[in-house]
């Protein structure tokens, strides 16, 4: 829980207080209107990839320790959960605009469900 909230509240620094932040929304508003406009849309990309990444190695190494072992089936078939909880967020898939409180809170909502649904031993099949 820590270090979720460390990380929210990262991402909530990086996105409403540094340029980076700034463009990545303006890109995904309109991403002609941020390239005419001089932002630069490789280096934002490259930029937002390299985040995503260190996010991901992050959450690997926390799986891991959590599961006491490596395994190559770790994170499989959470691509979809992941969007979910962006929808149920209340975030536009295709625009800059959103908040991490509510991207939290649609996680929340994907992961609630499961969780009790995993105590009562109910299985997913």
């Amino acid at each position: 829980v820590v270090i979720l909230g460390l990380l929210a509240f990262l991402v909530y620094v990086v996105t409403h207080y540094t340029p980076f932040g700034r463009y990545f929304c303006a890109t995904g508003d309109n991403e002609e209107v941020a390239a005419l406009s001089g932002i630069p849309i490789q280096k934002l990309v490259i930029g937002a990839y390299t985040l995503l990444g260190t996010i991901v190695v992050l959450t690997s190494f926390m799986q891991t320790t959590y599961a006491g072992a490596p395994t190559t089936t770790v994170g499989d078939l959470m691509e979809f959960d992941a969007i979910a909880a962006y929808v149920i967020g209340n975030t536009s898939l295709k625009s800059g605009r959103g908040t991490v409180m509510s991207i939290l809170f649609g996680a929340q909502i994907m992961t609630s469900p499961l969780n009790g649904m995993t105590l009562l031993a109910v299985s997913r099949k």
